[in-house]
């Protein structure tokens, strides 16, 4: 079987992923999800750039960890995403990762604004490590359009990364890692979670964060609630009606 038609067979559980993170209000309209080659792990999956809720099979486009396309859909050249180089450059650097997210969540954004570190408060966000690292562009690029168009930019965001799972961009938004589209997909939404928990309960009081010790509970997500959150959250009725 060819690299694409392996590809369109994973379509369906890539469709769920990008309808669940839009129900719970974690992508919009700009940001992108991509899964790595199983035949060719040096490259990765993305649909072109355009409205998530037109994707089809017709527009997944393969790239190389240099961002470039390797196998482009027939009929009409189509639009590429700007950041695509942040993904190249994450699964170049991490074999482990197997899908990644760009997204702009509203619950995320103010930690990309206001200098507030991002730490775990509940059990589902622990995975999230002691604190979510804050890339800055101005401060390593100086004055841009705050989008990762190069593959220099990415290299820098990647080194951020490091060995997590996710990463802040200061005044733009977050990148989240996973070892599968479902984990992927777990790790973003609980994060989100927790980063509105974390600011409700500033607002109460002073937040009493996970400990290192509760937090290395956490260093492996275990299968079982990873797989319990898609089925719940693939069966609602509002993640099904971004797949009419």
């Amino acid at each position: 079987m060819s690299n694409r038609a392996q590809a369109e067979e994973r379509l369906a559980e890539l469709r769920t992923a990008y309808a669940i993170l839009m129900s719970q209000g974690v992508l919009d309209v700009f940001g992108h999800i991509t899964f790595r080659c199983m035949a060719d792990p040096q490259s990765f999956w993305l649909f072109a750039a355009g409205a998530p809720a037109l994707m089809s099979s017709s527009s997944l486009i393969a790239y190389d960890q240099a961002g470039r396309p390797v196998d482009l859909p027939e009929g009409e050249p189509p639009r590429h995403f700007s950041e695509r180089f942040i993904h190249a450059a994450i699964y170049a650097r991490r074999p482990d990762v197997q899908a990644i997210c760009h997204h702009h969540g509203a619950s995320i954004m103010p930690f990309a604004i206001a200098g507030v570190a991002l730490r775990p408060v509940s059990q589902t966000g622990a995975s999230m490590g002691l604190a979510v690292p804050v890339w800055d562009s101005r401060a390593a690029f100086g004055d841009t359009r705050l989008l990762v168009s190069d593959a220099e930019q990415a290299e820098s965001l990647a080194s951020s990364l490091g060995a997590g799972w996710m990463v802040l961009m200061q005044n733009h938004g977050a990148t989240v890692a996973g070892r599968s589209l479902k984990e992927l997909v777990f790790r973003a939404v609980h994060y989100c979670r927790d980063a509105m928990f974390l600011r409700e309960s500033c607002a109460l009081g002073t937040p009493r964060f996970l400990s290192p010790g509760e937090i290395s509970h956490y260093q492996t997500l275990a299968a079982d609630p990873v797989e319990r959150s898609w089925a719940h959250w693939a069966a609602l009725p509002e993640t099904r009606q971004f797949l009419c």
